[in-house]
């Protein structure tokens, strides 16, 4: 999971690693681009405290191919030792200086919710798709969360199509107003979300234009820290019809094999379909 905040092409090597620290607590694997971090506590005996930061994607690789079972990782020198197999296997990767790792953001939250896992990974799964990849208009690159005392709403708009769910509940601690947390961020928490054993608790640092993401999955810690985007987000309620007469109800089954059929003749530059309504 926390390979997910590493960036693929950075021009500073360390940006390219995972950064592991043992403590009392256990192992944290943590990864970043400096906008995205992902934090994971992992179970671990810990018999010496310490720092490394190794290449994430060479780590990936080695650890998901071993076998199941208990790992014995050491650092000595410019070297980290990954054991397995009760020690009869083991695998080197050569280390980067952890004080140059980028500081992990402390978030001092000023609001804190909490959302159901599944329900979170559905708020997003259906309005995430909406946010535009432009640059020229960077706050349509995320999703607008508000809240309220009836409900939580996620609003993406690209400024052709928009996306709007809600989820009834006790929200206050959102503001109306809202903040625009990146889509590339919910990618991540939507991951997490889906596999979370526990409530997904929700925290926002205002002040700083932060917010962080924290959940149990299984044995593991997940945490998910972003900043979040700026600028005014469009008035959505405008563009929504009001007081509309019409309404269509469709089996989802219906209207998505209908639409995948005649999509193989839309266009490859808009992919628009027409739909004609009748009584």
């Amino acid at each position: 999971k926390a390979l997910g905040s590493v960036s693929a092409k950075s021009p500073l090597p360390l940006l390219s690693c995972v950064l592991l620290e043992a403590d009392k607590n256990g192992l944290r694997v943590t990864g970043t681009d400096l906008d995205v971090t992902t934090s994971v506590l992992v179970p671990a005996t810990v018999n010496t405290v310490g720092r490394a930061a190794v290449s994430a994607r060479h780590f990936n690789d080695v650890i998901r191919k071993l076998p199941r079972g208990p790992l014995a990782i050491t650092i000595a020198g410019n070297q980290c030792e990954v054991r397995y197999g009760g020690g009869k296997g083991w695998s080197r990767f050569p280390v980067q200086d952890a004080a140059e790792f980028p500081r992990i953001p402390e978030l001092k939250a000023d609001t804190r919710v909490s959302l159901p896992g599944d329900a979170l990974s559905r708020l997003i799964q259906r309005t995430a798709y909406a946010a535009s990849t432009e640059e020229t208009r960077p706050q349509l690159g995320g999703v607008l969360v508000q809240g309220g005392d009836k409900q939580v709403v996620f609003v993406a708009t690209d400024g052709h199509r928009l996306a709007k769910a809600t989820r009834k509940g006790a929200f206050t601690g959102l503001s109306k107003d809202g903040v625009i947390v990146p889509s590339r961020a919910l990618q991540a928490v939507f991951r997490t979300a889906e596999e979370a054993t526990s409530a997904v608790d929700i925290e926002i640092a205002g002040g700083k234009n932060q917010a962080g993401f924290s959940a149990q999955v299984g044995e593991y810690r997940v945490q998910i820290l972003t900043r979040l985007l700026e600028g005014p987000y469009p008035n959505y309620e405008q563009v929504i019809p009001r007081n509309n007469p019409h309404k269509l109800v469709v089996r989802r089954s219906d209207l998505s094999e209908a639409v995948d059929i005649v999509a193989s003749h839309a266009d490859n530059l808009t992919r628009q379909v027409r739909f004609s309504l009748r009584p």
